[in-house]
């Protein structure tokens, strides 16, 4: 009846108002997720500059420093990415840092110590839950907890946590090269790509409407691991002189890959023009596939390329009667 089929349309109506609604909640945490990660490196700066002056009071020793200020600063930058700056696990990751600081300073007294040991079990899990968030390699992680149960066993013996070493005889000077500065790291990056046929993305304007459908739901599934798995691939598939078009920075660009790191965790893309640098994070490239908002742009085929290069070639050669 028509009153039936008002209904079976009511519900139908309601159903995709649902799944947009749905969708548009995954894509606003996608792109929040994203706005955070492309953060983290700004993030990183400022959490070393705070933990460098900390440390500057306290009694800590080289390893103790290095990690604070390298890995550590890692999982803080990594828990601030994923849950956001001011959540839970951030801030304990940050409040982790004084207890650290503590378990190795001297303690005044019996009780004191006693209550250390009995905070050390819960301090050391904390410490391996932060490793794990960034996969920290075995042998960093197992170097740095033998060190601190060093100094944690010379503390509860009411020793100070650091041997005191004699002084070393000071070294001669040795020369040192000259440090190479920005400008000329990133023209040595620039000189190294691998990609230096001509190519229509150079210059050409690119129109999405054309572009081929990015298949979202191959690579968002977070708990899928076909999904993760899809997504590492496309990720590995990245290369030098690729030219891909993204969303960076609230618009949309075509940019080139120029330089990858050799733990591929930084991505350098330079885009149509040559001033235009945009560093991205392994993370914030996961982000953008997962999230539809990268993809890759075909190379020219074989014949075009040449025809192209005959073309500049030309255009570079001097004109008749040219003296030169």
């Amino acid at each position: 009846s028509a009153l039936q089929f008002q209904q079976a349309l009511t519900e139908v109506d309601s159903h995709i108002r649902a799944q947009a609604e749905a969708r548009g909640q995954r894509s606003a945490v996608a792109l929040e997720r994203l706005d955070r990660e492309q953060r983290r490196q700004e993030w990183q700066r400022m959490l070393r500059d705070q933990l460098e002056h900390q440390l500057d009071d306290a009694q800590a020793g080289k390893l103790m420093r290095r990690f604070l200020l390298g890995p550590w600063v890692e999982v803080i930058a990594h828990a601030m990415v994923q849950h956001g700056r001011d959540a839970v696990e951030a801030q304990t990751s940050i409040e982790l840092v004084d207890a650290l600081l503590h378990s190795v300073s001297p303690q005044p007294d019996e009780a004191a110590r006693q209550r250390l040991r009995a905070q050390l079990p819960d301090l050391v899990r904390a410490l391996e839950r932060g490793m794990d968030s960034i996969a920290l390699p075995p042998m960093q992680r197992q170097t740095f907890l033998d060190e601190l149960m060093r100094q944690h066993g010379r503390v509860l013996r009411g020793l100070p946590a650091l041997e005191e070493a004699a002084p070393a005889a000071p070294a001669a000077p040795s020369p040192r090269r000259p440090a190479r500065t920005p400008e000329e790291l990133l023209q040595q990056l620039l000189d190294e790509r691998e990609s230096q046929l001509p190519s229509r993305w150079a210059y050409e304007r690119v129109d999405r409407g054309q572009l081929p459908t990015v298949p979202v739901a191959l690579y968002s599934e977070e708990h899928s691991p076909h999904a993760q798995a899809a997504l590492q691939d496309w990720i590995a598939g990245v290369h030098i002189g690729g030219w891909y078009h993204l969303f960076h920075r609230s618009e949309w660009i075509t940019a080139q890959i120029a330089w990858i790191s050799d733990s591929r965790q930084m991505f350098l893309f330079i885009g149509q023009a040559p001033e235009e640098r945009h560093s991205v994070t392994r993370g914030a490239l996961e982000q953008l596939v997962a999230a539809g908002l990268i993809t890759q742009l075909e190379d020219a085929p074989l014949l075009q390329r040449a025809i192209g290069t005959l073309m500049l070639d030309l255009d570079r050669a001097p004109a008749q009667g040219d003296d030169r």
